[in-house]
């Protein structure tokens, strides 16, 4: 099974996120951009190709384990294009971690995910939230849109499975790991 361990947003920043991507949607007509449903809207910390189920819950009683942290605040920063300006592939938000927890969480996260011989990506983290996947256009892409640096508060960590389905993913909840 396809699954991927993410912070999934609170309503409000989600709600804020849907104006945004309707704001840049309007703003870039001229490109094809597949742009992610609301309530697909989430942190990717690290995505697992494929797992058996029996993998699968042993990852998750390790994680359970030793994955803790307490309760603390992400907030939006400013919208920005990957891998770089002159051949965007995805349109983004990126995230300030002003308490620093979040790198701590990933790296922990990264140590178990080794010891289960799950990759791991090690380049920097760069925490921030996909809005949207770049297919073709023309001329550079509008990213002035009325952007506010809101935060939210992180509570759990969640393990997903995701299905992929001719009309897009679909997200699903194994298992969370909350604060302590």
């Amino acid at each position: 099974m396809r699954v991927f361990i993410a912070i999934n947003l609170p309503k409000e920043t989600k709600s804020y996120l849907e104006d945004l991507i309707l704001e840049l949607e309007k703003n870039n007509q001229q490109h094809k951009i597949k742009w992610v449903e609301t309530k697909n809207l989430h942190l990717t910390l690290n995505f697992i190709e494929e797992i058996q189920n029996s993998d699968l819950q042993l990852l998750i009683d390790d994680l359970k384990k030793n994955i803790t942290f307490t309760e603390f605040t992400l907030s939006l920063n400013r919208l920005g294009l990957f891998p770089n300006n002159q051949a965007p592939r995805v349109i983004k938000v990126d995230l300030v971690d002003s308490e620093n927890k979040l790198a701590e969480i990933k790296n922990n996260l990264n140590q178990i995910l080794k010891k289960h011989n799950i990759e791991t990506d090690e380049r920097p983290f760069s925490p921030h939230i996909t809005l949207g996947r770049i297919k073709w256009g023309m001329g550079l892409i509008d990213l002035m849109a009325n952007s506010s640096k809101i935060a939210f508060q992180i509570k759990s960590i969640d393990i997903m499975k995701s299905e992929l389905t001719p009309r897009g993913p679909i997200y699903s909840k194994i298992h969370s790991i909350t604060s302590a």
